[in-house]
């Protein structure tokens, strides 16, 4: 039963396995016996019996209105940079499942896959009480709408941007009471193209100096580089009426984990590289060299933490922080073991007939290489 509503099931050993409709569906659910073996659930009786009534829209917003949300964006930020204290922004989202959320958003349209992923996450929603909203790149909404209808999908709403690409949660962060905040725009004709990325390459050679540990593993910068950063202001104009402030630090979605102790006390992880680049971004924009005291300043104040609440924490051999850890309750996270990751990723190949000495080399040279970081 679930929430006292009996549903269909058979165990996973069942003979007949193979042959049901639950063992073939886009989505398949599992639970366990009350004799704790693995068993298979039937999807179709946990969807509700009413479909939500909320219409498919595709929203699109004119490029001026863009223009603008970006001018008054800057503006706030250069009021803010020139504040000895700068004025704290809302909160940002915790990741670590602390908030019932009511709302996904993804992006949809970018690969094949990603049009598969969405339309089993409206059915989830349909089922766990959320609203999905799926970005489209321009003149594609339409299509996937389409598409949707075709397959009876619902629990959707879809708006359009110029350019997507696939890790929408990247390009900014959704804040407490539906505001959004997006990482610092620099400007590229300004700084360079390559200026967040040197930014990196020079804060890893000072910080990782003498340490044994190789600086060459990849780098961020994509979502200023491709100005993603407007996605994200065009969504606030289509979702939540504009609000969207742009940081003084520049902080891509994966490289920070914002949550909640077990007590409630907010906390931001912040992987190192978006230190650097924050340190060197603003260097070149207020008078007086920043400390490291004065960039946790800023990155606590457009997050809506408290400078003690924000930690930094070292870059895992990757250019994000959530490749390599997560968040999964208060105060609770995943730290990845590539060794072990390693080991286990070996021993399944082994079991399926495809290990090679070749591919097993590779794999324990990758373990023993990111190991060091972890």
């Amino acid at each position: 039963s679930w929430n006292g509503k009996s549903v269909g099931a058979h165990l996973l050993e069942d003979s007949q396995h193979a042959e049901y409709a639950s063992s073939k569906g886009k989505i398949r659910l599992f639970g366990r016996s009350a004799e704790g073996k693995v068993a298979v659930l039937d999807l179709k009786d946990f969807a509700p019996t009413e479909k939500d009534t909320q219409s498919s829209f595709i929203f699109s917003v004119e490029d001026s209105k863009v223009t603008d949300q970006y001018s008054k964006s800057t503006a706030y930020r250069e009021e803010r940079l020139n504040m000895a204290a700068p004025t704290e922004l809302q909160r940002i989202l915790p990741k670590d499942h602390s908030l019932r959320v009511d709302r996904m958003e993804i992006s949809v349209g970018v690969q094949p896959e990603s049009d598969v992923y969405f339309e089993q996450l409206t059915d989830i929603g349909a089922i766990e009480g959320f609203h999905i909203f799926g970005l489209a790149t321009s003149g594609d909404g339409h299509r996937v709408e389409s598409d949707m209808i075709a397959k009876q999908g619902h629990n959707f709403t879809l708006s359009e941007a110029y350019t997507n690409e696939v890790w929408l949660e990247d390009y900014g962060e959704p804040t407490v009471g539906g505001g959004r905040l997006v990482p610092a725009i620099i400007d590229q004709s300004q700084y360079g193209v390559d200026f967040v990325l040197d930014a990196q390459k020079d804060d890893r050679a000072k910080r990782l100096k003498g340490t044994g540990l190789s600086v060459d593993f990849p780098l961020q910068g994509g979502v200023n580089e491709s100005y993603l950063q407007y996605v994200v202001l065009e969504q606030s104009l289509v979702q939540s009426g504009g609000r969207a402030n742009q940081a003084l630090s520049y902080l891509e979605g994966g490289n920070i984990l914002p949550g909640q102790k077990a007590d409630g006390t907010p906390y931001l992880l912040v992987g190192a590289d978006s230190y650097g680049i924050t340190k060197q971004l603003l260097s070149t924009q207020v008078p007086t060299p920043p400390t490291q005291e004065s960039v946790i300043r800023a990155i606590a104040s457009d997050t809506g933490m408290k400078p003690e609440q924000v930690t930094i924490v070292e870059q895992p051999g990757d250019f994000h922080i959530d490749m390599r850890m997560m968040p999964i309750g208060p105060g609770e996270l995943i730290l990845q073991d590539s060794h072990k990751a390693a080991a286990q990723q070996i021993e399944w190949l082994r079991e399926e007939g495809n290990l090679t000495p070749a591919i097993q080399r590779k794999l324990e040279d990758w373990g023993n290489e990111m190991a060091p970081y972890e």
